[in-house]
């Protein structure tokens, strides 16, 4: 009886052994593929917010230029302080263009991260 009570518990031992690897195997497979949307759902993020930022920047930009187009039309030859600030509106707009490019991609690195 002592030996028929030590094989079932060296079987109970066995299964629960072979069931605890199963269930760890379940779940690092199913850690693997979470991980693997969360990194295909981040790089989605990045893309898409690199692709606003560089919207952003084009439209600022197209928009300092029409900017200093008119206020350079308006200024003419003899006007060179209109001109001079057009520049200065133009840089400005360009450098703020850069900055929010800048802003969105670090954010967009965040979330990748």
């Amino acid at each position: 009886a002592a030996e028929s009570t030590a094989l079932s518990d060296e079987s109970v031992k066995v299964a629960l052994s072979s069931a605890a690897g199963k269930v760890k195997d379940a779940l690092s497979s199913a850690a693997g593929r979470v991980k693997d949307a969360l990194s295909s759902a981040a790089g989605r993020v990045k893309d898409a917010l690199s692709s606003v930022a560089g919207r952003v920047k084009d439209a600022l930009s197209s928009a300092a230029g029409r900017v200093k187009d008119a206020l350079s039309s308006t200024a003419g030859k003899e006007n060179d302080a209109l001109s001079s600030v057009a520049g200065r509106v133009k840089d400005a707009l360009s450098s703020a263009a850069g900055r929010v490019k800048e802003a969105l991609s670090s954010a967009a690195g965040k979330v990748k991260e």
